[in-house]
């Protein structure tokens, strides 16, 4: 799921990981919804954006070059 939001974000014009981190945030709080982290919710957005970056800058360094190659991206 972070994958497709990733790629909305992209879409949206996003750029950097900050920005795709931030706006997978909104889109999760908007939804009451939080990230799971070695089985743990975390619960302060601080918490969740450190992940939600974490997880962008994976996203743009391994899944994205394979989605451009694909041309889904």
């Amino acid at each position: 799921r972070f994958h497709q939001l990733f790629l909305l974000a992209l879409l949206q014009g996003q750029q950097t990981s900050a920005a795709l981190a931030q706006s997978v945030w909104e889109v999760l709080a908007q939804q009451n919804q939080r990230v799971l982290k070695d089985g743990v919710t975390l619960e302060s957005a601080e918490d969740n954006l450190a992940e939600l970056m974490r997880q962008a800058e994976e996203f743009q360094a391994k899944a994205l070059p394979v989605l451009k190659a694909l041309r889904v991206a």
